[in-house]
Order: structure tokens, then sequence, then C-alpha cells
């Protein structure tokens, strides 16, 4: 039962995350600046992120502490592992989320900087091979 709640746990995380995300590239093309935009996302998204995040672990905590079980399986693990993740889930997505945003974007304009020097060198090389040609 713990695995079945590691498997729900991790699309309540992921759909945490994706909002934030989701956030931040939406100010961003409204035309602040990725500091400012992460800045933004993440106080109006700090709210709601909390809000469904303790309105389930409070749903689950009669699952955890009961002793009940349906058909012989006890659901307590499944409600102690969600109970768990999602608080420790809460804040890392509040918090790494955003550091983690930064190294992709800085990690994409690396690459993007590197794909813009190879076109230009290999256009002004094909520049270079025309005149040899013509000379």
């Amino acid at each position: 039962m713990a695995g079945i709640g590691m498997i729900i746990l991790v699309g309540v995380v992921v759909n945490n995350a994706i909002v934030l995300v989701d956030m931040i590239n939406r100010r961003r093309s409204e035309g602040l600046s990725r500091s400012e935009a992460i800045l933004d996302a993440g106080s109006h998204r700090f709210r709601p992120i909390l809000m469904t995040s303790f309105t389930t672990i409070g749903g689950l905590l009669p699952m955890a502490l009961g002793n009940a079980a349906m058909i012989g399986t006890p659901y307590a693990p499944m409600g102690l592992t969600l109970i768990g993740g999602l608080f420790t889930s809460t804040f890392l997505t509040l918090l790494a989320v955003p550091v983690l945003y930064t190294l992709f974007d800085d990690l994409s304009l690396f690459f993007r900087r590197i794909g813009q020097w190879m076109y230009v060198g290999k256009k002004q090389e094909a520049v270079a091979q025309e005149t040899i040609k013509d000379q």
C-alpha cells in the first residue's frame, strides 16, 4: 500500500510543480524578468499550494490513524506515506522548483549561445570557401 501511496504522491507533487512553472512562464511572457517572475509566481501560488496540500493531509489523517482495513488490507501505510510525502514535497516544491527553473534556464541560454556560435562559425566558413572558389 505504501508503494501505491508513492505513485499517487508523484502525481500530486508534479501537478504542484507544473502549476508553479506555468505561472512563472506566464509572468515572463508578460514581460517580467526571470527573478521577478519567479518571485511573483511564488507569492501568487504560495497559498493555493499550501491550501491544497494541507487539506489533502487533513483528509488523509483518518486513513493514516485509523485501523480499519478493507478486505484485510491495512490502508495506514498508504496514508502515512502520502502525508509525509505531501508535507515534505510542499516545501520542496516552493524552494527547489524555482532554483531548478533558474538552473535549467541558464543551461538553455548556454546551449543557445553555443548553437549561435556554431551557426555563425559555419556561416563564416561557407563565406570563406566561396571567396576561395571565386579566386
